[in-house]
């Protein structure tokens, strides 16, 4: 794309950053806009032919190339690599502060962290699609999250401690604060709740809203996602319209709205996620005993008894759930009337069982179910030929060993679950279950005896 260099040179400050070889260009030629791709450490940071939106909300170039040398905006590249950047008017100077020290400071050379906090934390906003463990390249547990920060897409990994509070919220809407150092890597997040929320009397495009409870003003800039019918965000780049249930978000508390998470034709039941089970976490945490606890507490693995409608204390429809999680008796409310699906009760058979389902579940700290996926069988049910206590099963010719802690539930011929505390015998139906990958044998066992 072609475009006259006249009216851009004053908004391109920073020269000579990085020199593109080109071929010779003709007289009349005098700049190429956004030819170029950006990275950061290995990261994409711009792609060609992006644009560059100033703080008014209008948008310049990216990146000028000008007789072979590229130009790119100084504020960007001081936001890219965490440089605190101002301008004076009075007397046309650009102030760069690195994370030099101070004149002041000559002589403490070990004091250096607030220094480098300062310069190269920054706050960002967030939502997330996805999270699960993973692990880098070292060998190391991380939590693998995926979403969008800032309106862009975000693939990233974090500290693993992270892991049990996002994936806990996945189905619920919920924006995201988090500390980003110079190297695009996440060092803290916590959970926000929306300044405003509500359905929307009416919309000015993407300039207010108007809720019942007023008219409120958005940012030039503002991000918008929409919560889909398959509770995911999505990037949104239309307008806001009458009837679409709105959160809005001021996070530069400037009394104008800058992230605004909406749902429009939304078939489930919306809820804002938990922000009690988020709570602010450092990176170099090294708490691994209360975040073990923490992981045992909100999930688990489940067989129900019963699955019947109820309400909160609200007046919300949920379902009541009883049956078993972990080897422990459970009685739970779910935090939506779906929450459980496809639920039936276990069915003793002259030959076995029917209908029987483990359930990988999710619970906030209040003790509410707020996700549940019924999970199968990694060994489908066999008469045992033989049965070494609780140790291993013989099926169909293959010995199975189970975990010295596997937890064995039995369906009765009430047509439900009870835990089993006994050994295994010949000619139980058996179905076996491998939930933690541990090697150690399988971990949940179902079972019935003739």
């Amino acid at each position: 794309m072609r475009k006259q260099f006249k009216g851009f040179i004053v908004g391109f400050i920073l020269a000579c950053l990085l020199v593109v070889p080109t071929t010779a260009l003709a007289d009349n030629i005098q700049a190429y806009f956004n030819t170029v791709n950006l990275t950061v450490d290995g990261n994409s940071a711009v792609k060609q032919g992006e644009n560059y939106q100033l703080e008014d909300g209008s948008t310049v170039p990216f990146s000028i190339n000008y007789k072979g040398t590229t130009y790119i905006p100084i504020r960007k590249v001081s936001e890219l690599l965490g440089i605190t950047i101002n301008y004076d008017n009075s007397t046309k100077t650009v102030q760069i502060k690195t994370n030099s020290k101070d004149a002041n400071t000559q002589g403490k050379t070990n004091d250096t962290s607030t220094t480098n906090s300062a310069v190269t934390a920054s706050k960002s906003y967030a939502v997330f699609n996805e999270c699960s463990k993973s692990s880098d390249s070292n060998g190391q547990k991380v939590a693998h999250a995926v979403g969008f920060m800032e309106g862009k897409k975000l693939d990233i990994n974090m500290d693993y401690s992270y892991y049990n509070s996002i994936s806990s919220n996945l189905k619920s809407i919920l924006l995201w604060e988090t500390s980003v150092d110079s190297k695009g890597n996440i060092t803290k997040i916590k959970a926000v709740s929306a300044s405003k929320s509500g359905s929307t009397v009416s919309a000015d495009n993407r300039n207010s809203v108007t809720l019942s409870s007023g008219e409120y003003a958005l940012e030039n800039k503002v991000v918008i996602y929409q919560w889909t019918d398959d509770n995911e965000y999505k990037l949104f780049s239309g307008n806001l319209k009458a009837g679409d249930e709105v959160y809005l978000y001021d996070t530069n508390s400037n009394k104008k709205y800058d992230v605004v998470i909406f749902t429009r034709g939304y078939n489930g039941k919306v809820s804002e996620g938990d922000t009690s089970a988020s709570k602010e976490g450092s990176s170099d945490s090294k708490d691994s005993t209360s975040t073990d606890k923490q992981s045992k507490a909100s999930a688990g693995y489940a067989v129900i008894n019963e699955c019947n409608k109820n309400a909160n204390d609200d007046g919300d429809k949920v379902q009541q759930i009883v049956g078993f999680k972990d080897g422990s008796k459970m009685d739970a409310l779910t935090s939506e009337s779906n929450t459980i699906k496809n639920w039936s009760e276990p069915k003793l058979t002259d030959t076995g069982f029917n209908d029987v389902g483990l359930y990988k579940i999710s619970l906030n700290k209040k003790g509410i179910v707020i996700s549940a996926e019924k999970v199968s069988a990694n060994v489908e049910q066999g008469k045992a030929e033989e049965a070494n206590q609780r140790k291993s099963v013989v099926i169909g010719g293959k010995t199975y060993n189970l975990s010295d802690k596997a937890v064995v539930y039995q369906v009765t011929k009430d047509d439900e679950y009870k835990l089993f505390s006994g050994n295994l015998k010949e000619n139980d139906m058996i179905q076996l279950y491998e939930t933690d990958s541990s090697q150690a044998g399988y971990d949940i066992v179902i079972f019935s005896r003739p």
